[in-house]
């Protein structure tokens, strides 16, 4: 099977929502008119918004005027897919990641590393890019490591792990004070989201009071 041309299939979600929209601007009523605004909310409730809210988020912040106003255009095109009284449940893909949060590296005996579930935004509740790395290493005083996140990030765990640790739990805190200033926050997507970067935070800084905890985190 080839893999498609845009692994996070945005743009193909995006293309099914106009669709929605086209369909329904050729005079549908009654039942298919029903139809068509279910399918399009739960296109927009359950397929982009639950994931787009943090990932849009890092636009934000981002150098480029271009990529700035191209996350604003993609919310704001997907909330307008929204009704206006937003839906009361969650959608079913974080109800099913709510018992799967990042877990305690003193108390998991699961395989997989404390250092991949940290970056795995529905794990964590953040999205830690290359450029948060490196502000991480200027912040810290380490050196930056060329290579990919998760070397990079063992790395520093391995040199300064308390250091580390409560930098990581500063992110977590910002980032979940961010998405609730900058988004709405009667949004039950948005108020998961914070929640599970508190969650982070808070697990991160105790790990940062415990010296134990950054030889375990870096071995992981």
């Amino acid at each position: 099977m080839e893999p498609p041309d845009e692994p996070d299939h945005l743009s193909s979600l995006l293309s099914l929502l106009t669709s929605l929209d086209e369909a329904a601007s050729r005079g549908a009523d009654g039942a298919e008119a029903a139809l068509l605004r279910q399918a399009r909310t739960t296109l927009a409730w359950e397929h982009l918004h639950a994931w787009c809210v943090p990932y849009l988020q890092c636009f934000r912040s981002s150098p480029s005027s271009y990529y700035r106003a191209w996350a604003d255009l993609t919310r704001r095109a997907i909330r307008e897919a929204l009704p206006t009284a937003l839906p009361g449940r969650l959608p079913g893909v974080l109800i099913a990641a709510a018992e799967h949060p990042l877990t305690d590296p003193r108390t998991d005996g699961r395989s997989g590393g404390f250092v991949p579930k940290l970056l795995a935004p529905v794990r964590s509740g953040v999205v830690l890019l290359r450029s948060d790395l490196a502000d991480l290493a200027d912040e810290v005083g380490l050196a930056m490591r060329a290579g990919e996140r998760a070397y990079a990030l063992s790395w520093f765990l391995g040199q300064d792990p308390a250091g580390t640790l409560e930098w990581l739990g500063g992110f977590a805190e910002r980032w979940a004070r961010r998405l609730e200033d900058e988004c709405e926050s009667s949004d039950a997507v948005v108020a998961w989201w914070a929640e599970r970067a508190r969650g982070t935070a808070s697990l991160l800084a105790d790990l940062a009071e415990d010296v134990e905890a950054g030889s375990l985190v870096s071995e992981s």
